[in-house]
């Protein structure tokens, strides 16, 4: 490649055809030792740069891995109600002025 769009084409095809492996186990240690190589040719402020790129990468990863992590905690813990219920202070005279009271207890008396 001799222009800038040669390099785009050349760069769209070595990615297509580099991240049809990107499922592997060796990937990541695969791209990093070919950086490494590639990079070793460079000035050191190319691979400054290239290394400045790489991080704003991990940065943006992290940021969405912690957003997408505090989302499924969200949605998977759900917040516990306890609801407690007084009986009436009336309820037994309501119960036996409508011939519900229950006496059994009532004859237990030490």
């Amino acid at each position: 490649p001799e222009t800038e769009e040669e390099y785009n084409k050349f760069e769209e095809a070595l990615k297509t055809k580099i991240s049809f492996f990107e499922k592997s186990k060796y990937y990541a240690p695969f791209l990093e030792k070919l950086f490494t190589n590639l990079a070793v040719s460079l000035e050191s402020e190319d691979v400054k740069r290239i290394g400045a790129t790489l991080n704003t990468v991990f940065h943006e990863k992290q940021r969405q891995q912690k957003e997408q992590e505090k989302n499924s905690k969200k949605k998977g813990k759900k917040k516990i109600v306890i609801k407690a219920e007084r009986d009436n202070d009336f309820g037994d005279l309501a119960a036996a002025s409508t011939g519900e009271y229950n006496d059994y207890y009532d004859e237990d008396f030490i």
